[in-house]
């Protein structure tokens, strides 16, 4: 299980990716290069956690990410459900008229302990 401080961690360098490497709109996942929210989550959460551990912090953020995003869906993925906040965040971050700025916004925001239980 993600701690607290693992997740806002992880959100934060993840607002910090975007910044540096840029956003895109659609599939991208690169650690020195431009990637859409949830890309830029993993590559963060793999830099900070083992490799087991990566996984499960970076749907701990997704999931953070989720509850901060009124027009977000859950998207069903089975019986599971194991990846459907990922999957929501990933077609929130492709809508066709999101920005990175509210990508970044949004991120900032979870590294700032909004939507915390």
């Amino acid at each position: 299980m993600a701690t607290e401080e693992q997740i806002r961690e992880c959100a934060r360098s993840a607002a910090e990716h975007l910044r540096m490497f840029g956003w895109v709109c659609g599939g991208a996942y690169s650690p020195a290069g431009p990637c859409c929210a949830d890309g830029a989550i993993t590559v963060t959460a793999r830099g900070q956690v083992d490799k087991n551990h990566a996984a499960t912090l970076t749907l701990a953020v997704a999931k953070r990410v989720v509850t901060m995003i009124p027009e977000c869906f859950m998207v069903d993925s089975g019986p599971t459900g194991r990846r459907d906040s990922r999957v929501a965040m990933m077609m929130w971050n492709d809508a066709p008229s999101r920005t990175a700025t509210e990508v970044i916004a949004v991120l900032e925001r979870v590294a700032a302990g909004e939507g915390a239980s």
